[in-house]
């Protein structure tokens, strides 16, 4: 897992909600950040909302496959 991707959702916690828009232009760091993000989000037990176009989300669903569904 991306270290840095798993503290800041735990700094995320601490406000019991939050909304992120996050731009990058990096495609695989992209994917494996977004799959770490909700990954973390579910174990900790929160609810995850996660917004993607159809192009991308498939690469993200293979990352996470288990538990990412709609």
């Amino acid at each position: 897992m991306n270290q840095k991707m798993s503290d800041f959702t735990e700094s995320l916690r601490v406000l019991d909600y939050a909304h992120i828009l996050y731009l990058s232009e990096q495609a695989d760091l992209y994917i494996e950040n977004a799959a770490t993000y909700i990954l973390n989000g579910i174990r900790n037990g929160d609810r995850v909302l996660f917004a993607e176009n159809p192009r991308i989300y498939p690469q993200i669903h293979k990352k996470a496959p288990a538990v990412i569904e709609c």
